[in-house]
């Protein structure tokens, strides 16, 4: 059991919850008005129903609660969520056109993980538990499927992928990503590039011309590197 998963659920789901809840409570007015032509039971359909509109109105409670603990966050936390889960590109721009975090790719990451311990905490503290969280939504379908993309490790799939990455990260900060190791450009391609080319010339400018010998030293191979998965 993780005890972030139901966090993740509802901060994915946060942009859309108005939507959702909209188009569930249309939904069951839909249902109520062509109830004449359902081929269920009446007292089944009745309870279908009213099910529709509790859970509508669970919707927009969750949607209110969660509004004011996104507006009791501050800049950074903001950004940290708008980015990683919320993903609305006008926000981003509107919003955080300007803003940078001081920091450096990897301490990104490490951001984050406290952030969701952050969430969590205010979650709590709104009364919405993960004990809350399973009672009242674990038979609404779209927050089932989100959690079960997250126990399968398709956490991706959940959200758009971007073309590139638009990770706002200050390149002059003085913070450093470990002892001795430079900060690395924003695009890890980028870093290897560089830091290959580097290599090159340094073994061009170190190596000493010997014709006399005739050998020559080959630069050393560039350093692989994986890309780090998706922010």
């Amino acid at each position: 059991m993780n005890r972030f998963d139901y966090v993740k659920v509802l901060l994915y789901a946060y942009p859309k919850l108005g939507e959702l809840a909209e188009a569930v409570g249309s939904g069951a007015e839909v249902k109520a008005c062509l109830s004449f032509r359902s081929k269920m039971d009446a007292a089944a359909l009745i309870e279908t129903i009213a099910e529709e509109i509790v859970t509508s109105k669970k919707l927009y409670l969750l949607k209110r609660d969660l509004d004011k603990i996104v507006a009791s966050c501050g800049m950074r936390q903001r950004y940290l969520l708008e980015y990683k889960y919320f993903r609305r590109k006008r926000v981003l721009k509107e919003q955080f056109g300007e803003f940078t975090l001081s920091v450096c790719e990897r301490s990104y990451f490490r951001m984050q993980a406290a952030l969701l311990s952050e969430m969590l905490e205010k979650f709590e503290a709104a009364g919405w538990t993960r004990a809350r969280f399973f009672g009242e939504f674990s038979s609404f379908q779209p927050f089932m499927r989100i959690l079960g993309a997250l126990h399968e490790g398709k956490e991706r799939a959940i959200v758009f992928k971007r073309r590139k990455k638009e990770l706002a990260l200050c390149q002059n900060s003085g913070n450093s990503c470990g002892v001795g190791e430079e900060r690395l450009p924003r695009k890890t391609n980028r870093a290897i590039t560089i830091r290959a080319a580097a290599a090159t010339q340094m073994m061009t400018i170190c190596v000493p011309e010997s014709p006399s010998f005739g050998s020559s030293i080959s630069p050393p191979p560039a350093p692989s590197s994986t890309p780090p998965d998706d922010a």
